[in-house]
């Protein structure tokens, strides 16, 4: 399952993919996973894929990501404030207005 999950995602990397990337990954978490892994929480797994991405963007942009704005994003639970984050910084100026956006 790991090799077929690996090739899969390197196919759906593509911007064409992007709904068929998140049906995947719906169909993942949802069915796939809780049946072969019964009792295990599966519900963090999009908000920490946000916050792996919106790390990434930052260390693109501004060079290695301060710890404590690290751990501020891997705080925040709300999955609609992360996806704002993330397009946040996309677009700002610099990793000191994206930390003053974490207060």
């Amino acid at each position: 399952m790991e090799r077929a999950v690996s090739l899969l995602v390197k196919w759906l990397a593509e911007p064409d993919f992007t709904e068929l990337r998140r049906a995947f990954f719906e169909w993942l978490s949802r069915v796939f996973l809780p049946v072969h892994f019964p009792g295990v929480d599966f519900s963090k797994i999009d908000e920490l894929s946000e916050v792996k991405n919106m790390l990434a963007v930052l260390n693109e942009r501004f060079g290695t990501t301060p710890q404590e704005i690290a751990d501020k994003l891997q705080a925040i639970e709300d999955p609609i404030r992360l996806k704002n984050l993330h397009r946040k910084a996309i677009q700002i100026p610099s990793i000191q207005d994206f930390s003053e956006l974490l207060k």
